[in-house]
């Protein structure tokens, strides 16, 4: 942990030293030197770092040196980081004076002529810098003495000298993940398996329970996924559902798992005995099968409670238990139904060892055999296969790697649960070390956490791990994450309808690895109303970074302790909340008490405000506060955090941004998005924040208020950084030259896109408007809505070559559709209340006519593929349609097959309240891979249709 973390002083260090002489905000007399004894001592301590690391792991003292070390590192980041923080205020107030100077110099001359007691306040200021500034100095000199301590005592340890870890190991031929879903040796025991779980049962009563029995990292989890998503099981069972249980075994969560995977949303409600309830009528006659994992609990009395309320399920339910304790089994009276998992063969260790160690590379006799040794050290557990292979896939086809590898002396380790762990360290220690301080601090996260990659990302580039290149630090990483990924420290991957992995899980084993690491620094704490699982002051460490896991009683209530208010070492604080809480669960008023943050994320908490003393966090990079409907103003104090890289106020009822918002110029990541629009407009000042990557929403301003207080849409185009996702409310006040003037279509990296003409101001040149509009080509998601114009631009509709999703809602004057068919890359398309649509013709799906009178299809489109890769169609209330057009005559048959595809990838076709529609095309119609959705159905649409007919006018939305 400390060797990045040295780097990245030592960078600081150079860093400031700069811009000081630049600005010529010195310290105090003597504090160059002292500056230079520092970076002298980084330097020295830098050097041994790599085998101080390795040893401390086992030998008390030298961790004792490590861990001072560590604190003594920690105090100079924080005071480095003050320095910069000064400097840089220092330049934003110079600027914004010679600004106000530029712009009224008369009105200053004035004032200070006037009033002398300006010129008092003249005075003061530099002399209150001076006063900071001296103050720092003094930190130096204090941290320079402890830290020269710290270099004269490594001598004592005779440590190796070694280069830093910094640089970036080589990376892999291929950056795509192994997925070695194939369960190794188990192909006996996942038929005995699969042949329990569909067995027919005829007994009545309680479900029948199925425990998966074995050792940690012996491939429980993985084994019962492997037959969870089996076909024959996924036919059989309607629900299946999957909790994971670990410990301890809280009858309350699992209740709320398991009513959450049934009813498709959480659950509103925490009192037991109503979820339990709940649980029995959703289940009731239903043949389910509930995979329960990773199970520790031997008291029979909490797994009853969760029993008898399954007993309403249908004959054959069964309940699929994973567990490491065969006394679980004996608990739950299921020993003779028990599959034992036992050690996996060395052939089997191996076969999954070289299948990720030998990816994409070329193998030899000679690295074989030292592979095949090194996979018997194995010992039949999967997971240290995966672990090993991931790590001898980074090294090259050189013998004497794979020989350090063979050789290590961590295999010699006594310890029990250093044994247990020397796969995993031999692969840690093999990271560069901006990579160890990324694993190492996901052990902040409690067992089983969905991790979201980005929310991960985040946490990262706050705490000063991801530092270089500034210009898109998320993208690097991203490559850390990928790195990490391909070493088997992340699995259970979940991914974004781009195909990016956007969530993952840690393996329990590797979880406890990375707890191990940061013993004392990262707490974990689960707060269940006004209890929790531990109490911080009773740790007596230096906790840097902490998760709180909130979980409400059945009142919506629940209270952090105040022990988390004094930890004035906190680097991160995270709370969460898994479910629906009705009152604030944190003393806003107390969070700038943590000076030392760089990570605050109190999202969904029920807060009601910002803390109007939020600038006291000078340090902080990241900010969340979104998910709280209760904030509706943002303090100016919030302007003054001016190493704030990441602000996070999504659906949150905000009426204004502060004025202030300029000054934010770390500023990386701004989101503001929410359903309900109550922001007028942007502050001006986020116009030149012109290092913003994320801009979520832009919010158009009323033309007729002061427009010189809000942002201009023309300045959208000095934001050249804009990636990810953008929306853009009330597009309808804008005229075809504001919009033209954005340039929306130079922001290549802009993929998702929301245009919503609410707000229109005129009936007239609708179209031209969205014409200017136009997106790059690479966009990928399109939303268009409360769009009064007559149609859609087909030149640049049809140019978006890589749109996937397209969604039209609400146009209203559409009388024709525009020609979606052409969309090459389309997968998912969405159409609602267009309620001037009578007719579906050939030319939505991009077909064109010829002059002759019958319906025929264009010879020039001969070898035309309409909607190419379509999966997904869904229509809502097009309550006007009455037809949809048919294929002409001219190519029908063979003839038709071998011209014109139309949507040949299409698997689900939903068609939703859109009475007057007769029948849907014949192009459609007895496809075996289609699954269609109409409501009403037929015989309810031709009543519904007589109904309609009495009523005038005619059922508008």
């Amino acid at each position: 942990m400390a060797d990045p973390l040295i780097s990245a002083l030592s960078e600081k260090l150079a860093e400031a030293a700069i811009v000081e002489v630049k600005q010529q905000v010195g310290l105090v007399m003597g504090v160059k030197r002292e500056v230079g004894k520092l970076g002298h001592n980084l330097k020295a301590i830098q050097a041994v770092l790599l085998d101080a690391e390795k040893r401390q792991v086992h030998e008390a003292s030298v961790k004792r040196w490590f861990d001072r070390l560590k604190d003594v590192s920690y105090d100079m980041d924080d005071v480095l980081d003050e320095w910069n923080t000064i400097i840089l205020k220092s330049k934003i107030d110079d600027e914004e004076k010679e600004g106000e100077r530029t712009n009224d110099i008369n009105e200053r001359k004035k004032v200070c002529f006037f009033v002398p007691s300006s010129l008092f306040c003249c005075i003061r200021v530099p002399r209150l810098r001076l006063r900071v500034r001296r103050d720092i100095a003094l930190k130096i000199k204090d941290l320079n003495e402890k830290l020269n301590d710290i270099a004269i005592e490594k001598e004592r340890y005779s440590f190796r000298t070694t280069t830093s870890s910094n640089e970036q190991l080589e990376r892999p031929k291929t950056t795509s993940l192994v997925d070695v879903s194939e369960v190794y040796g188990r192909g006996n025991e996942k038929s005995i398996l699969i042949s329990k779980l569909c067995e027919s049962n005829h007994e009545s009563g309680a479900p029948v329970v199925i425990p998966i029995v074995g050792m940690g990292g012996i491939g429980k989890t993985t084994f019962a996924q492997v037959v969870y998503n089996d076909e024959n099981v996924k036919t059989h069972f309607e629900p299946r559902i999957w909790v994971c249980v670990s410990d301890p075994f809280d009858e309350s969560k699992i209740a709320k798992a398991i009513v959450e995977a049934l009813e498709g949303k959480s659950p509103n409600v925490s009192e037991l005995e109503t979820l339990l309830q709940r649980i029995y009528e959703s289940v009731s006659e239903k043949r389910f099968l509930l995979v329960l994992d990773d199970v520790w609990t031997e008291d029979d009395r909490k797994w009853e409670q969760i029993k008898k309320h399954l007993r309403s399920g249908a004959v054959g339910s069964k309940i699929l238990v994973t567990t490491r304790k065969r006394e679980v089994a004996i608990m739950m009276g299921a020993e003779t139904q028990m599959i034992n998992l036992t050690l996996l063969s060395e052939s089997d260790c191996w076969s999954i060892f070289s299948q990720i160690a030998f990816l994409n590379r070329d193998r030899n006799e000679e690295l074989e055999k030292i592979g095949k040794q090194i996979a018997r050290k194995c010992k039949g557990l999967p997971l240290v296969a995966k672990t090993l292979g991931s790590l001898m896939r980074f090294k090259k086809n050189i013998k004497e790697e794979w020989e350090d590898v063979l050789n290590s002396k961590l295999w010699e380790l006594d310890d029990i649960q250093l044994k247990v762990f020397v796969p995993f360290l031999l692969s840690y220690y093999d990271l560069p070390s901006i990579e160890k301080r990324c694993f190492s601090i996901c052990s902040i996260f409690p067992k089983d956490y969905v991790i979201n990659v980005d929310d991960l990302i985040d946490l990262w580039i706050s705490q000063g791990y991801v530092t270089v290149p500034k210009s898109n630090l998320k993208k690097k990483g991203e490559y850390h994450f990928e790195n990490l990924a391909m070493r088997s420290f992340f699995q259970d991957f979940q991914k974004d309808p781009y195909g990016n992995i956007s969530k993952c899980k840690m393996h329990d084993i590797i979880h406890d690895f990375a707890q191990f690491l940061t013993k004392n620094e990262c707490f974990v704490m689960e707060v269940r109303g006004d209890e929790s699982t531990g109490k911080m002051e009773e740790a007596n460490v230096k906790i840097r970074h902490s998760m709180l896991v909130v979980e409400s009683d059945n009142y919506g209530r629940a209270q952090i302790p105040i022990s988390m208010y004094n930890q004035k070492y906190l680097r991160t604080l995270y709370v969460t909340c898994p479910h629906i809480i009705s009152l604030p669960i944190l003393r806003v008023d107390s969070l700038s008490n943590l000076t030392c943050l760089r990570s605050l994320s109190v999202s969904h908490c029920a807060v009601s405000e910002i803390p109007k003393d939020i600038d006291r966090l000078i340090h902080l990079r990241y900010l969340n506060f979104s998910d709280n409907p209760g904030i509706r103003e943002v303090p100016d104090a919030l302007c003054n955090l001016y190493n704030l890289q990441t602000l996070k106020m999504t659906e949150c009822q905000i009426k204004k941004l502060p004025e202030g918002m300029g000054r934010l110029v770390n500023l990386r990541h701004l989101y503001i998005w929410s359903p309900i629009v109550t922001l007028s407009g942007l502050a001006k000042g986020v116009g030149r924040l012109t290092s913003l990557e994320t801009l979520d929403q832009f919010v158009v301003p009323d033309p007729e208020d002061d427009r010189g207080a809000f942002m201009k849409f023309e300045a959208l185009n000095e934001l050249k950084h804009l990636r990810g996702s953008i929306s853009i409310a009330n597009c309808g006040r804008l005229d075809i030259v504001e919009a033209g003037r954005a340039q929306l279509k130079d922001k290549e990296h802009i993929v998702e896109l929301e245009l919503s003409f609410t707000q229109s101001r005129s009936n007239e040149n609708r179209s031209n408007v969205l014409e200017a509009l136009a997106p790059h080509p690479n966009l990928k998601y399109l939303n268009i809505s409360h769009y009064h114009g007559t149609t859609v631009s087909h030149n640049w509709l049809t140019s978006l070559t890589n749109l996937r999703h397209l969604r039209l809602f609400m146009c209203p004057c559409f009388e024709s559709l525009p020609p979606l068919g052409k969309l090459p890359s389309l997968e998912s398309l969405q159409m609602e209340w267009m309620q001037r649509v009578r007719k579906v013709g050939l030319e939505f799906l991009g077909i064109e006519r010829n002059n002759e009178p019958s319906n025929t299809v264009s010879s020039s489109n001969s070898s035309f593929v309409s909607f190419p890769k379509l999966k997904r169609l869904h229509i809502f209330r097009l309550y006007e349609w009455r037809e949809w057009e048919n294929i002409g005559s001219s190519l029908r048959g063979e003839e038709q097959d071998r011209h014109l595809r139309i949507m040949p990838c299409l698997s689900f076709l939903e068609i939703i309240e859109c009475y007057l529609l007769d029948e849907i095309p014949d192009f459609l119609r007895n496809r075996p891979n289609l699954t269609i959705k109409m409501w009403p159905e037929e015989h309810d649409r031709l009543f519904l249709k007589q109904i309609m007919g009495l009523f005038q006018p005619r059922i508008q939305p």
